[in-house]
C-alpha cells in the first residue's frame, strides 16, 4: 500500500518520517483484522483510513508532543 502522511508539527515532534510510516503501516495491518465501527455513511475502507490516522495522532499525544496534532493520510495510486 502506498500512502502519504500530511501532518502538522505536533506529529513530527514525536515521530521521524520513517517511524510515522512504520507505525501507520503496522496499524493498517492491525485494522485489517478488526471490525471497525463506522460513522454514518462511511465505508469500511474509509473507517480503516480514519482509524489509522486517529491512532497515529493519539500516539503522538501519548508520547507527550505538547502541541496540537492533525494527521491526514492520502492513499496514492501508481498508474
Amino acid at each position: 500500500m502506498t500512502f502519504a502522511i500530511i501532518a502538522c508539527d505536533g506529529l513530527w515532534k514525536t515521530f521521524s518520517n520513517e517511524e510515522a510510516v512504520q507505525y501507520a503501516s503496522a496499524q493498517f495491518e492491525a485494522v485489517a483484522k478488526e471490525e471497525l465501527p463506522r460513522q454514518l455513511g462511511e465505508t469500511q475502507e474509509h473507517a480503516k483510513w480514519r482509524t489509522v490516522a486517529e491512532r497515529l495522532a493519539a500516539e503522538a499525544v501519548r508520547r507527550k508532543c505538547g502541541d496540537n496534532v492533525s494527521v491526514l493520510l492520502v492513499k496514492l495510486s501508481i498508474v
